[in-house]
This record gives C-alpha cells, structure tokens and sequence, in this order.
C-alpha cells in the first residue's frame, strides 16, 4: 500500500491521507473508500496534523485489504466536526486526482463521521456506513 499525506496548502483547504495499492496504474479505474476519522484524527491538516490520522485513526483492517482488494481511500481532516465542505473535498480531490470508478463510491467512517454522512449527498454512494459508539 502507498500511504500519500496531502497537507493543506492554496489549492487543499483541508489536507488528506490517501492510501493507494501497490499496484496502482493510472488506466485502470478504482473504488474508492471515503473516510471520516474520529476524534482521534482530528488535526489541522498540515503534515504533522496528518500523522492523527496515518498513526492508528485509519482502521488497520482497511489499510491492510487496500492491496488485495484494489481500491483507493481518502481521509479528509477536519478541525472539530466533518462539513459538507470536507467531505466533498475528500470526494472531488480524489475524483480529480485518480481514476475512480463512480459506481463504487463508499463513505464511511468512526464517531465524528456520523454527522458526515447524514449531511452529504447519500445519492453519490454506493454505499454508508458510519460508527457511532453508545
């Protein structure tokens, strides 16, 4: 798995971790995982603020089935809870960026992405599931 942090800058208003396979060929169109950290990924979105979310906030069972399953995954930052903003960011930067299959879209997520997927279009989706502890 290639593991890129995109810190934000001018043109990345957020900053994101994306998780590429290993075997990534730009021809080739991907599924994309849409992830939305909980609180343990909250940061301010520079390089160091990225390392919440690449030091554990992405579900290592995600992280480890990127290679055999050929997908792509972006994971937005947020500084306290996920705006419409944020999640379309994640959305168009990785639509722009890389080449996804639009019919295997999924956004999911821990705690604060709750609020995430009730506010974005679910009709963009494949699928949503989000984790909301009791």
């Amino acid at each position: 798995m290639q593991l890129i942090k995109q810190p934000k800058s001018s043109v990345n208003k957020f900053g994101a971790v994306v998780m590429l396979p290993d075997k990534y060929v730009a021809a080739n169109n991907y599924p994309l995982i849409v992830f939305l950290a909980g609180q343990g990924g909250i940061g301010d979105g520079t390089d160091a603020g990225l390392n919440a979310i690449v030091n554990g906030e992405i579900p290592q069972g995600i992280q480890q089935v990127v290679d055999e399953y050929c997908f792509i995954v972006i994971a937005p930052q947020t500084g306290s809870s996920y705006s419409y903003g944020e999640v379309d960011f994640g959305v168009t930067s990785a639509l722009v960026q890389y080449p996804i299959d639009q019919n295997k879209m999924y956004l999911t997520g821990n705690y604060l992405a709750v609020r995430g997927c009730k506010i974005y279009c679910p009709g963009k989706f494949a699928g949503m599931g989000c984790a909301q502890s009791a």
